[in-house]
This record gives structure tokens, C-alpha cells and sequence, in this order.
């Protein structure tokens, strides 16, 4: 179950989720 909270994995969650909401507002400013 600690593994569940470990500092690293939980970081690179709300890194991966930080950079799909950017591409995801990237794509809103560049398309049309």
C-alpha cells in the first residue's frame, strides 16, 4: 500500500497529466 503514495510515482502522475491538459490546450489554440 506505500507504494501507492511513493513521492516518485505520484510526481510523474502530475507530470503526465500536466502534459496532456498542455497538449490538450495547445490544440485548442491552434486549431481553428
Amino acid at each position: 500500500m506505500e507504494n501507492l503514495w511513493d513521492p516518485g510515482s505520484v510526481a510523474s502522475m502530475h507530470v503526465l497529466e500536466a502534459h496532456l491538459c498542455f497538449k490538450f490546450l495547445l490544440a485548442q489554440i491552434l486549431l481553428p
